[in-house]
C-alpha cells in the first residue's frame, strides 16, 4: 500500500484496488475455502499455502525488478485467496489436537496472537519499508512465509479419514453448508452482522489513507 501510494502519487483508483485485492477474496472464497478445508488434510493445506504465498512474493520481486509494479495487485489477491484455505484448516487442526475442555482457552490465545500481530505487523512493516525499501520488505515477507511453512511441519501428522458413506461432491457440501447457516437463526444473524461490518470497513479503510496523507503529508 505504501509503495503504491508513493508510486502513483496517491491515485485513488490504485489505492482502492489494493483494498479490493485484499478483501475481495474473503467475500469470494471464504465459503469455498471452508468447504475444501473439510475435504483436504489441514496440515498439508497450510504448508502448501505458505509455500505458494512465498513463491508469489518472489515472483513479484522479479516483476518489480523488470519495472512491472501492477503485479503487486495480483500477488495481494492471490495471497488473500490462499489465506481463505489456510485459516479454516487452522481451526480444524485445533479441533483435532486440542482437548474439548481446553479448546476455548486455546482459541482465545490464538485470536489474541492474531490481533497482536495485526497491530505490530504494520508498524514493523512501515519501518522496514521507509528505511530499506520495497525489495527488502518483500524479501523479508517471502522469507517469513517460508519460515512459517517450516514451523508448520512440526504439527502432528494429519489424521487419516476413512470414508464410510458414499463420497459427497463439493457442490453438495457447499449447498448443505449454506442451507445450514441460512436455517440457523443465530448463524444467519451473525452472518448478516459481519456483512454490514465488512461493508463499513471497506468504505472506511481506503479513506483513512487519504485522511492521513492530507493531514500529515
Amino acid at each position: 500500500l505504501l509503495y503504491v501510494t508513493d508510486l502513483t502519487h496517491n491515485d485513488p483508483v490504485y489505492v482502492s484496488l489494493i483494498s479490493v485485492a485484499e478483501f475481495a477474496p474473503i467475500f469470494l472464497f471464504a465459503i469455498i475455502g471452508g468447504t475444501f478445508a473439510d475435504r483436504w488434510r489441514p496440515k498439508r493445506t497450510m504448508v502448501s499455502c505458505d509455500l505458494l504465498s512465498a513463491a508469489s512474493i518472489f515472483i513479484v520481486l522479479l516483476a518489480l525488478w523488470y519495472g512491472s509494479w501492477q503485479v503487486l495487485l495480483l500477488s495481494t489477491f492471490f495471497s488473500a485467496i490462499l489465506s481463505q484455505f489456510s485459516q479454516p484448516s487452522a481451526m480444524k487442526i485445533l479441533k483435532q489436537h486440542v482437548a474439548p475442555e481446553q479448546l476455548q482457552g486455546v482459541m482465545a490465545l490464538f485470536q489474541s496472537l492474531m490481533a497482536l500481530f495485526m497491530v505490530i505487523g504494520p508498524v514493523v512493516g512501515t519501518f522496514i519499508y521507509q528505511h530499506f525499501g520495497i525489495f527488502s520488505s518483500l524479501s523479508i515477507t517471502g522469507m517469513l512465509f517460508l519460515i512459517s511453512a517450516l514451523v508448520l511441519t512440526r504439527i502432528p501428522q494429519d489424521e487419516q479419514v476413512i470414508e464410510i458413506d458414499r463420497p459427497t461432491h463439493f457442490i453438495e457440501e457447499l449447498k448443505e453448508g449454506i442451507h445450514y447457516v441460512w436455517n440457523n437463526r443465530t448463524l444467519r444473524t451473525l452472518g448478516g452482522t459481519f456483512t454490514i461490518i465488512g461493508l463499513a470497513v471497506g468504505l472506511i479503510q481506503p479513506l483513512m489513507v487519504f485522511v492521513a496523507i492530507e493531514n500529515l503529508g
